[in-house]
Order: structure tokens, then C-alpha cells, then sequence
């Protein structure tokens, strides 16, 4: 378990979100309308706005109207004290929550690597691996990852 919450830590940490990179520019993407992979693509043109406060401000709009995309990226800017908004684990801790009820799994994950490493929150190693369970459940690959690791192997139950 001790392995888990280490490993947790570092990549949580790290920045990654455990998603494939974005592709090449003038690369041609297919998405359906609604997907996961067009609010993104909104959310990068949002990005592009004027100013760093115009580009926070237009994340905050969309994570009020519960779009979770938009919950995950403010809790991260809120976990990681980025473009200008300031560190506030009980604020990233909101929004983490808000985007993981919706099934948003980097919020889950996340959840697992906050409720592991009691970053703001009391360490609870349950809550954590129960987090890490459902970013797994919804194909996120780290916390899949994770969790093959964590099982036994075939060779340690013969011992």
C-alpha cells in the first residue's frame, strides 16, 4: 500500500493526467459532437483568450455551469497555485469532487492522490484507493496501472 500512495504522489504531482498527449498541429481529429474530446478542444481555444485573468475567468464560467472539464482543470490551477490563481487545497478539492460525481476519472485520480498523500485533507488510504478504483473503472490508465501493480502476483501466493 505504502507503494501505491508513492506512486500516487509522483505522478498526481507531476502534472500528468494520465491522458495521451494532444496531437501535432494541423493533425486531423475526428470527435463526436459532445465528446469528452470537443469540450477540450472548446476549453484550448478558451486558453487562447487575450489575457491570463480572460482565460480564468472563462475556466470559472464553465466549471460553474458543471461542465467537469472545466471543474478538473480549475482544481488543478487551485492544487497547483497556476496562471495566477492561488494555491487552495480545499478549493481543488471542491472542484476535484464536483468533476469526479460527474465520472470525470483525472478528477478521480487526483481524488486518490489528495485523500493518499493527505494533501489538505487527513492521509485516508481507503478513500484513496476507493478513488483510484473508480478512475480505473472509468479507463483512466495510470490508476489502472496502479492497480495491476498492486495486485499479487501468482508467485507471491505460492510462498
Amino acid at each position: 500500500m505504502r507503494v501505491s500512495v508513492l506512486i500516487i504522489l509522483v505522478l498526481a504531482f507531476s502534472g500528468c493526467d494520465g491522458h495521451s498527449p494532444a496531437p501535432q498541429a494541423g493533425a486531423v481529429r475526428h470527435v463526436d459532437p459532445g465528446s469528452e474530446d470537443l469540450r477540450l478542444e472548446a476549453m484550448a481555444d478558451t486558453w487562447k483568450g487575450p489575457t491570463r485573468t480572460d482565460r480564468v475567468e472563462a475556466i470559472i464560467r464553465l466549471a460553474k455551469t458543471g461542465d467537469a472539464v472545466a471543474q478538473f482543470t480549475l482544481g488543478n490551477l487551485y492544487r497547483e497555485g497556476k496562471e495566477g490563481v492561488p494555491r487552495d487545497y480545499a478549493k481543488a478539492l471542491d472542484f476535484f469532487l464536483a468533476a469526479a460525481a460527474q465520472g470525470h476519472a483525472g478528477a478521480q485520480f487526483n481524488l486518490g492522490a489528495i485523500y493518499g498523500n493527505g494533501v489538505g485533507v487527513p492521509r485516508d488510504d481507503a478513500k484513496a484507493m476507493e478513488w483510484i478504483r473508480k478512475a480505473a473503472d472509468g479507463g483512466h490508465p495510470m490508476a489502472k496501472e496502479m492497480l495491476d501493480r498492486s495486485k499479487p502476483k501468482e508467485s507471491d501466493r505460492d510462498e
